[in-house]
């Protein structure tokens, strides 16, 4: 068979998948929505007749309705299945793509602990319905032929289901991918099933320990990543609130081993008490006082993290010779 997977992200993961692990004659090939509607090119109709079956995503974008490939792919007696857009938010109450060091990442606008700021488990649980109500509807209007919203409700409290509001846990992924090939007829090699590789890993947010509680989750997961800038690097919940109160600084990477220093001095000047040694690769938040810098020296405060070390941050105030740092910026994948 050839089939095309159109969409966004999710239908490259699919892609990958099916053509890594399906026993059989096939060729898969991927067609990104997104990536048309921003270079502004029509949908090549004319390669898509090639296909036996399009797997896709519906979108209701004017000029690239997929009700459109639907009856396209009726006229042509090409098979087609559909499921929804991968994104819940049961998990990440007021998350969103937003400002955050410097880049676009997810975050939390308002990060805010229950106890605190008056936050009811009420108001977590509303989320909850509000999240599953959002893809039911989805489904219901765009009739799909694969729904994930059983699967979500069954699971959501056992498994992890979501890196972050559009990033399902392999999982997740493994129900998707189990019902496209049923409804494919192609059989996949059983380490596929065996596999917890996560295809969207690399980048997830935090899920509240208010959150947490409140949903009366069975896991908690209350870890940080976000490998744009900072690598395979997993933050515990404390240092990612340490990051929110640097939110307005930049993440920057020690090039070769540096130091820390109490005076914009060579290191020969200083005591051992004077200066901290970092090693290369290790991050830091940095945010400058707004004082000139002194022969390439620069004073500020610091965050430091480590690169092996799963921990809270270090604080440091001091100059550092910026020559030796690398400006990262976090962002999405």
């Amino acid at each position: 068979m050839n089939i095309l997977f159109y969409g966004g992200c999710h239908a490259y993961v699919l892609k990958n998948t099916f053509e890594s692990f399906s026993l059989g004659d096939h060729n898969f090939d991927c067609l990104i929505n997104f990536d048309l509607i921003r270079k502004n090119k029509p949908f090549p109709w004319a390669k898509a007749r090639k296909y036996d079956a399009i797997v896709f995503s519906p979108i209701q974008h004017a000029d690239y309705r997929t009700e459109l490939l639907k009856e396209f792919c009726e006229k042509h007696g090409i098979k087609y299945i559909s499921y929804p857009w991968m994104q819940w938010n049961g998990y990440f109450p007021e998350a969103k793509k937003g400002e955050f060091l410097g880049g676009v990442s997810w975050m939390y606008p308002v990060l805010y602990d229950k106890k605190k700021n008056n936050f009811k488990n009420k108001y977590f649980i509303e989320n909850l319905r509000h999240s599953d109500k959002l893809i039911q509807d989805f489904e219901i209007k765009h009739e799909v032929d694969i729904r994930i919203s059983n699967f979500i409700e069954n699971n959501f409290r056992n498994k992890r289901l979501f890196l972050t509001p559009d990033h399902p846990t392999a999982f997740m992924y493994r129900y998707l991918v189990n019902e496209v090939a049923d409804k494919l007829s192609i059989n996949m090699d059983m380490s596929y099933w065996l596999s917890a590789y996560e295809p969207q890993g690399g980048i997830k947010l935090p899920i509240r320990p208010g959150v947490a509680e409140a949903l009366d989750l069975d896991f908690v997961d209350a870890d940080f990543e976000n490998c744009t800038a900072f690598g395979d690097l997993t933050m515990p919940w404390s240092a990612y609130l340490q990051l929110y109160d640097m939110k307005d600084g930049v993440i920057l990477e020690a090039k070769s081993t540096t130091i820390i220093k109490d005076r914009a001095v060579t290191r020969t000047e200083l005591a051992s008490t004077e200066f901290t040694v970092v090693s290369p690769g290790d991050i830091i938040i940095f945010s400058t006082d707004g004082m000139p810098s002194i022969d390439g020296h620069v004073f500020g405060k610091s965050l430091l993290a480590k690169r092996s070390k799963y921990a809270k941050f270090s604080n440091y105030k001091g100059y550092l010779f910026i020559n030796h740092w690398i400006e990262k910026k976090i962002g999405l994948i």
